[in-house]
């Protein structure tokens, strides 16, 4: 489910800036690199949207507790404000910047 939004994030990316007829190779090599991009904005994201409490209690977390998305998400359900909001603004923010910068 998550790959599948990413895909059509990458889609509106490639729409937006114009980029539809890449080379098969072209634009496997440029979705892998959006996807690396758009996953690493997400835990900014995340992070960034934590309080305090939060963010200790996420980094008291065991490597194999981090592994466990469900105390993930409550740790950002019960520490986040406006967490979907953040989200979905920093990665609308994301695929304007990409567009922005094709085209220059």
């Amino acid at each position: 489910m998550q790959d599948l939004k990413i895909q059509k994030i990458i889609d509106q990316i490639i729409e937006g800036a114009e980029m539809t007829g890449m080379s098969e190779d072209l634009e496997k090599n440029f979705r892998a690199s959006m996807e690396a991009e758009i996953i690493k904005r997400i835990g900014i994201i995340t992070f960034e949207s934590l309080d305090d409490e939060g963010l200790k209690k996420y980094e008291e977390l065991s490597e194999e507790e981090k592994q466990d998305q469900s105390i993930v998400q409550e740790i950002i359900k019960t520490h986040s404000s406006d967490f979907e909001k953040n989200i979905k603004e920093g990665l609308e923010n994301l695929i304007k910047e990409i567009i922005i910068a094709s085209k220059q």
